[in-house]
């Protein structure tokens, strides 16, 4: 699983048992705002604009990969 994934199952996890604080650090990675932008466009166009929108959309690892890593990545290639 890529950075983005733990980050984004580790915060899930934290808003399931309640944490109403979490420790943030800035993503280092070479991603374009352009790409970036674009990411944020699809979550926003799918209803996801918090961590409690992702509740019944939790995925296996591979399909997470797939349905969005893959997707990210294609963007950067174009």
């Amino acid at each position: 699983m890529d950075v983005h994934g733990r980050t984004h199952a580790r915060t899930f996890a934290a808003h399931l048992t309640g944490a109403d604080e979490l420790r943030v650090v800035r993503d280092t990675d070479d991603i374009s705002m352009g790409t970036y932008e674009r990411c944020v466009s699809w979550c926003k166009s799918e209803d996801v604009t918090e961590i409690s929108d992702l509740t019944g959309r939790v995925v296996t690892n591979a399909t997470f990969e797939r349905l969005w890593v893959d997707r990210c990545q294609s963007l950067d290639r174009d």
